[in-house]
């Protein structure tokens, strides 16, 4: 009896108003009880830490049999009817590290034909991109919608480097890897030699590029299958809040995916809302025009990856640096230290803090610049200027907890205070490793 009643009260909810200081108060209690109460329920911090720690010792596992043997096991328990670890999660980390590190001299990303892939229509995102129709997508040769990021035009003089660059990021993405890493499946690449620009050929989501009508108009891509940025939703929420649970697991996504980014030595260097692209959902392409086009939010992709490289531990003059202008983008998205000095070795706690501004305008629903008061153009070499613009997202994250509870309002915070530990590229690993660990426990506790 008991236990129907608690199930019928997890579906209830509750509204309590006031018009004084008193109800926002009890409010404000209650959410301090049930944090304390979760609490008790989820896993310790350090049972997340050592799961983590799994994680990246797979990423280290070079054997293709061993990382077979892993994949398959998860099927064979779950016949037995045995619980196990996320094995094929991990064996997929395992192959994506190969590929990130190029430790298979057998795979070579494609080269695609620009003349198979039709006129595209823009998306508004990070980098330049567009949605187009390729006629003869490999490997069943079907028409297909694709998703093409144009990069490496305005970064690189010397062409054959962009095209080296191009090849082993598409070598990259086409490699087996975790759906947690949020990371769209590459087709190839395209070479645009009247632009002097090469561009990834990405997968959408099965719905979205298959099923493409034969008689079209000429570039005609449907409205109801284009994606939009985070951006692009913030700017037009006007104030309408998204359900918490939404913001709550989109959060969790975000954080985690990162993390395995970090686990194959890989980062991002671009977290922002306009690297984030959501679909629509596949309801929304089975109803007439009349229907709302609706995202799915459960469903993110990372793009943006014209900035992104492999972490090396080698600090010599081989190793990439992040220059500007050029390879990064230096503005409200970007840490504080690498504002100041664009020289300076890309830590992952960059890409922490990046991600502890995306999450704040999760929080509250609302881009970057309606929240904090940003100028026009950051000056690099206004110290006062860049240190005040990051006590200002700080103090939004403290208001945050209103609107998310304290445990989310503290996520975001620690975010934004992270600092690279000042030790060698090794301990920075290390220690970003255990504070990505303390972040994904405390968002675990985050439920609405």
């Amino acid at each position: 009896m008991c236990r129907s009643n608690l199930n019928f009260f997890k579906k209830c909810r509750f509204i309590i108003t006031g018009s004084d200081r008193r109800a926002e108060t009890f409010i404000d209690r209650l959410r301090e009880r049930n944090e304390v109460l979760r609490g008790f329920v989820y896993a310790p911090k350090d049972q997340q830490i050592l799961l983590n720690q799994l994680f990246e010792m797979m990423a280290r596992a070079q054997n293709p049999e061993f990382l077979e043997t892993l994949y398959r096991e998860e099927t064979r328990a779950a016949k037995h009817g045995q619980k196990s670890l996320p094995y094929r999660e991990l064996a997929l980390t395992g192959f994506f590290s190969n590929a990130v590190q190029s430790r298979d001299p057998h795979r070579r990303a494609r080269r695609l034909a620009l003349s198979d892939i039709g006129p595209g229509i823009v998306v508004a995102a990070s980098q330049p991109a567009e949605m187009a129709i390729f006629e003869h997508c490999p490997p069943s040769q079907r028409r297909r919608l694709i998703y093409i990021e144009w990069t490496f035009d305005e970064y690189y003089i010397d062409m054959t480097e962009a095209r080296e660059k191009a090849e082993k990021m598409a070598n990259m993405l086409g490699a087996s890897k975790p759906g947690q890493l949020l990371l769209p499946y590459c087709y190839g690449y395209v070479e645009d030699k009247k632009n002097q620009r090469f561009g990834l050929v990405l997968a959408p989501p099965e719905h979205i590029r298959s099923g493409i009508p034969s008689m079209r108009t000429q570039g005609f891509v449907s409205q109801k299958r284009m994606p939009v940025s985070l951006g692009a939703i913030l700017e037009a929420a006007q104030g309408r809040l998204e359900d918490l649970s939404i913001r709550f697991n989109l959060a969790k996504r975000l954080v985690n995916a990162v993390h395995k980014m970090h686990c194959v030595n890989w980062v991002h260097k671009n977290i922002r809302p306009g690297s984030i692209m959501f679909f629509p959902t596949e309801d929304t392409l089975s109803y007439g025009k009349e229907r709302r086009q609706v995202m799915d939010f459960s469903q993110p992709l990372f793009v943006g990856f014209g900035r992104a490289r492999v972490d090396s531990s080698d600090t010599g003059s081989r190793r990439a640096r992040s220059r500007a202008p050029g390879q990064i983008t230096l503005d409200e998205y970007q840490h504080p230290l690498k504002l100041q000095n664009p020289d300076m070795l890309y830590s992952r706690f960059f890409d922490i803090y990046s991600v502890g501004c995306v999450l704040l305008e999760i929080g509250y629903w609302r881009p970057l610049r309606k929240l904090v008061d940003l100028p026009a153009v950051i000056e690099r070499k206004d110290t006062d200027e860049i240190n005040s613009i990051r006590e200002s997202m700080r103090q939004r994250a403290e208001s945050l907890s209103g609107l998310t509870g304290s445990m989310y309002a503290g996520v975001v915070a620690k975010c934004l205070g992270a600092i690279p530990s000042g030790g060698t590229v090794e301990v920075d690993k290390a220690a970003c490793s255990k504070f990505l660990a303390e972040i994904m426990y405390s968002l675990g506790k985050c439920e609405a």
